[in-house]
Protein backbone atom coordinates (compact mmCIF):
# COMPACT_ATOMS: atom_id res chain seq x y z
CA UNK A 1 0.00 0.00 0.00
CA UNK A 2 1.15 3.05 -0.86
CA UNK A 3 1.07 5.67 2.06
CA UNK A 4 0.90 8.66 0.29
CA UNK A 5 -1.54 7.90 -1.76
CA UNK A 6 -3.79 5.87 0.72
CA UNK A 7 -3.65 9.23 2.96
CA UNK A 8 -4.83 10.57 0.87
CA UNK A 9 -8.02 10.06 0.70
CA UNK A 10 -8.68 11.31 4.39
CA UNK A 11 -7.35 14.73 2.79
CA UNK A 12 -10.12 14.48 0.11
CA UNK A 13 -12.48 13.40 2.36
CA UNK A 14 -11.91 16.49 4.51
CA UNK A 15 -11.62 18.69 0.90
CA UNK A 16 -13.42 21.95 0.67
CA UNK A 17 -14.86 23.58 1.67
CA UNK A 18 -14.19 21.71 4.81
CA UNK A 19 -10.88 21.30 4.58
CA UNK A 20 -8.78 22.30 8.04
CA UNK A 21 -6.03 24.75 7.23
CA UNK A 22 -2.41 24.13 7.78
CA UNK A 23 -1.65 26.47 10.10
CA UNK A 24 -4.50 24.61 12.50
CA UNK A 25 -3.63 21.20 11.33
CA UNK A 26 0.17 22.28 12.21
CA UNK A 27 -0.99 23.62 15.72
CA UNK A 28 -2.76 20.51 16.17
CA UNK A 29 -0.30 18.24 15.70
CA UNK A 30 2.29 20.50 18.14
CA UNK A 31 -0.12 20.71 20.62
CA UNK A 32 -0.58 16.93 21.19
CA UNK A 33 2.91 16.38 21.34
CA UNK A 34 3.61 18.64 24.35
CA UNK A 35 0.80 17.69 25.91
CA UNK A 36 1.65 13.90 25.82
CA UNK A 37 5.36 14.81 26.46
CA UNK A 38 4.23 16.60 29.68
CA UNK A 39 1.66 14.09 30.76
CA UNK A 40 4.74 11.49 30.38
CA UNK A 41 6.54 13.79 33.20
CA UNK A 42 9.01 15.01 30.39
CA UNK A 43 10.55 18.81 30.29
CA UNK A 44 8.94 20.69 27.41
CA UNK A 45 9.24 24.50 26.50
CA UNK A 46 5.85 25.47 25.14
CA UNK A 47 6.08 28.03 22.60
CA UNK A 48 3.74 30.91 23.97
CA UNK A 49 1.56 30.72 21.22
CA UNK A 50 0.29 27.56 21.89
CA UNK A 51 0.65 27.82 25.75
CA UNK A 52 -3.21 27.90 25.93
CA UNK A 53 -3.55 25.45 23.93
CA UNK A 54 -1.40 22.55 25.36
CA UNK A 55 -2.88 23.84 28.67
CA UNK A 56 -6.27 23.21 27.57
CA UNK A 57 -4.76 19.23 26.15
CA UNK A 58 -3.84 18.89 29.63
CA UNK A 59 -6.21 19.74 31.30
CA UNK A 60 -8.58 17.43 29.45
CA UNK A 61 -6.60 14.42 29.86
CA UNK A 62 -6.64 15.28 33.71
CA UNK A 63 -10.04 15.74 33.94
CA UNK A 64 -11.25 12.48 32.15
CA UNK A 65 -8.89 10.79 33.86
CA UNK A 66 -7.90 8.92 30.70
CA UNK A 67 -4.68 6.44 30.40
CA UNK A 68 -3.04 6.94 27.06
CA UNK A 69 -2.49 3.82 25.25
CA UNK A 70 -2.10 5.10 21.57
CA UNK A 71 -0.51 8.39 20.27
CA UNK A 72 0.05 9.60 17.25
CA UNK A 73 -0.68 5.81 15.91
CA UNK A 74 0.00 4.80 12.36
CA UNK A 75 -3.59 2.98 11.38
CA UNK A 76 -4.65 1.36 7.72
CA UNK A 77 -6.49 -0.82 6.12
CA UNK A 78 -5.11 -3.05 2.77
CA UNK A 79 -8.93 -4.19 2.61
CA UNK A 80 -10.01 -0.65 1.54
CA UNK A 81 -6.50 1.08 0.95
CA UNK A 82 -6.29 3.85 3.38
CA UNK A 83 -4.15 5.10 5.91
CA UNK A 84 -4.05 7.76 8.56
CA UNK A 85 -3.23 8.96 12.30
CA UNK A 86 -4.73 7.92 14.95
CA UNK A 87 -4.48 11.40 17.55
CA UNK A 88 -5.42 8.98 20.87
CA UNK A 89 -6.37 5.79 22.12
CA UNK A 90 -6.62 5.78 25.92
CA UNK A 91 -8.52 3.78 28.45
CA UNK A 92 -11.10 5.42 30.43
CA UNK A 93 -11.63 4.91 33.89
CA UNK A 94 -14.65 2.80 33.93
CA UNK A 95 -12.22 0.69 31.25
CA UNK A 96 -13.14 0.67 28.39
CA UNK A 97 -11.34 1.69 25.79
CA UNK A 98 -11.98 5.52 23.16
CA UNK A 99 -10.63 6.79 20.64
CA UNK A 100 -10.08 10.69 20.64
CA UNK A 101 -9.47 13.42 17.81
CA UNK A 102 -7.71 16.41 18.47
CA UNK A 103 -8.96 19.86 16.52
CA UNK A 104 -7.99 23.50 17.29
CA UNK A 105 -9.59 24.73 14.38
CA UNK A 106 -12.27 27.77 15.85
CA UNK A 107 -14.68 26.01 14.16
CA UNK A 108 -14.44 23.17 16.52
CA UNK A 109 -15.45 19.38 15.14
CA UNK A 110 -16.61 18.73 12.14
CA UNK A 111 -18.77 16.19 10.86
CA UNK A 112 -15.74 14.55 8.90
CA UNK A 113 -14.67 14.01 12.49
CA UNK A 114 -16.86 10.75 12.64
CA UNK A 115 -16.30 9.63 9.36
CA UNK A 116 -12.14 9.61 10.25
CA UNK A 117 -13.24 8.12 13.45
CA UNK A 118 -15.03 5.15 12.09
CA UNK A 119 -12.05 4.65 9.64
CA UNK A 120 -9.90 4.13 12.19
CA UNK A 121 -12.02 1.74 14.51
CA UNK A 122 -12.55 -0.57 11.45
CA UNK A 123 -9.19 -0.29 10.04
CA UNK A 124 -7.28 -3.20 9.70
CA UNK A 125 -3.95 -2.46 11.54
CA UNK A 126 -1.94 -0.69 13.41
CA UNK A 127 1.62 -0.13 13.70
CA UNK A 128 3.04 -0.94 17.44
CA UNK A 129 6.17 1.41 18.57
CA UNK A 130 7.90 -1.47 17.15
CA UNK A 131 6.55 -1.03 13.45
CA UNK A 132 4.82 -4.06 13.77
CA UNK A 133 1.50 -4.84 12.49
CA UNK A 134 -1.37 -5.09 15.37
CA UNK A 135 -5.38 -5.98 14.24
CA UNK A 136 -6.87 -3.02 15.66
CA UNK A 137 -10.10 -5.23 16.30
CA UNK A 138 -7.80 -6.22 19.43
CA UNK A 139 -8.03 -2.85 21.20
CA UNK A 140 -12.00 -3.21 21.33
CA UNK A 141 -12.49 0.25 21.12
CA UNK A 142 -15.99 1.16 22.21
CA UNK A 143 -16.49 5.01 21.64
CA UNK A 144 -15.16 8.24 19.92
CA UNK A 145 -15.04 11.40 20.68
CA UNK A 146 -13.52 14.56 19.29
CA UNK A 147 -11.82 16.82 21.23
CA UNK A 148 -11.93 20.78 20.24
CA UNK A 149 -9.16 22.21 21.80
CA UNK A 150 -8.80 26.36 22.57
CA UNK A 151 -6.92 28.37 24.11
CA UNK A 152 -9.20 29.20 27.28
CA UNK A 153 -10.48 25.70 27.19
CA UNK A 154 -11.52 22.50 25.77
CA UNK A 155 -15.03 20.85 24.76
CA UNK A 156 -15.68 16.95 24.06
CA UNK A 157 -17.92 15.56 21.43
CA UNK A 158 -19.13 11.76 21.29
CA UNK A 159 -18.79 10.84 17.63
CA UNK A 160 -20.77 8.34 15.98
CA UNK A 161 -18.58 5.94 14.84
CA UNK A 162 -20.38 3.25 14.21
CA UNK A 163 -20.76 0.83 11.34
CA UNK A 164 -22.99 2.79 9.51
CA UNK A 165 -20.61 5.70 9.69
CA UNK A 166 -18.27 3.51 8.03
CA UNK A 167 -20.10 2.45 5.26
CA UNK A 168 -20.07 6.55 4.91
CA UNK A 169 -16.77 6.79 5.03
CA UNK A 170 -16.17 3.65 2.16
CA UNK A 171 -18.53 6.01 -0.14
CA UNK A 172 -16.91 8.83 0.59
CA UNK A 173 -13.32 7.60 -0.13
CA UNK A 174 -14.42 5.90 -3.54
CA UNK A 175 -15.99 9.32 -4.63
CA UNK A 176 -12.62 11.02 -3.65
CA UNK A 177 -11.02 8.61 -5.14
CA UNK A 178 -12.77 9.12 -8.64
CA UNK A 179 -12.68 12.85 -8.28
CA UNK A 180 -9.52 12.81 -8.79
CA UNK A 181 -9.55 11.16 -11.97
CA UNK A 182 -12.23 14.04 -13.00
CA UNK A 183 -9.52 16.06 -15.21
CA UNK A 184 -8.99 13.69 -17.22
CA UNK A 185 -12.31 14.06 -18.87
CA UNK A 186 -11.49 17.58 -20.43
CA UNK A 187 -9.18 17.47 -23.31
CA UNK A 188 -7.36 20.00 -25.19
CA UNK A 189 -9.38 22.61 -27.29
CA UNK A 190 -10.05 22.00 -30.75
CA UNK A 191 -11.44 24.18 -34.10
CA UNK A 192 -15.13 23.20 -35.74
CA UNK A 193 -15.37 19.68 -36.74
CA UNK A 194 -16.37 20.12 -40.44
CA UNK A 195 -12.92 22.35 -40.49
CA UNK A 196 -10.88 18.98 -39.16
CA UNK A 197 -12.48 16.70 -41.91
CA UNK A 198 -12.20 19.26 -44.81
CA UNK A 199 -9.74 18.20 -47.55
CA UNK A 200 -7.54 20.47 -50.49
CA UNK A 201 -6.47 18.54 -53.02
CA UNK A 202 -2.77 19.88 -54.08
CA UNK A 203 -0.03 18.90 -56.32
CA UNK A 204 3.18 17.73 -55.15
CA UNK A 205 5.57 19.57 -56.48
CA UNK A 206 8.13 16.73 -56.36
CA UNK A 207 6.08 13.94 -57.91
CA UNK A 208 3.43 16.43 -59.69
CA UNK A 209 0.52 13.45 -57.99
CA UNK A 210 -2.28 15.08 -56.32
CA UNK A 211 -2.53 14.63 -52.61
CA UNK A 212 -5.18 15.61 -49.95
CA UNK A 213 -3.72 18.02 -47.40
CA UNK A 214 -5.54 16.48 -44.60
CA UNK A 215 -4.59 12.69 -45.33
CA UNK A 216 -1.10 14.04 -45.88
CA UNK A 217 -0.84 15.27 -42.21
CA UNK A 218 -0.60 19.14 -43.38
CA UNK A 219 -3.61 21.68 -42.22
CA UNK A 220 -4.78 24.46 -44.98
CA UNK A 221 -3.01 27.77 -43.79
CA UNK A 222 -6.88 28.74 -43.09
CA UNK A 223 -7.18 25.88 -40.59
CA UNK A 224 -3.82 26.55 -39.06
CA UNK A 225 -4.95 30.17 -38.44
CA UNK A 226 -7.98 28.63 -36.26
CA UNK A 227 -5.96 26.11 -34.58
CA UNK A 228 -3.18 29.03 -33.45
CA UNK A 229 -6.64 30.95 -32.89
CA UNK A 230 -8.33 28.45 -30.22
CA UNK A 231 -4.67 27.14 -28.63
CA UNK A 232 -3.76 30.99 -27.71
CA UNK A 233 -7.14 31.88 -27.08
CA UNK A 234 -6.12 31.77 -23.26
CA UNK A 235 -3.03 33.69 -23.45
Amino acid sequence: MASGEAESVFEEIRGAPFRESNTAAVRGTEVHRYADALLRGEDAEVPEELDGYVASCSDFLDDWGVRPQLTEALVGSRTHGYAGTADLVAELPGGEWALFLYTTRPSGVWPEAALHAAAFQFADFYLSVADVEVPMSALGIGAAYGVHLRADGYAVHPLDAGEPTFQRFLEASAVARAAKGLSTLVHAPVPPPHLLKTVRPVSDPRTGRRRDVAAAGEAAPELEELLWAVNHDEQ
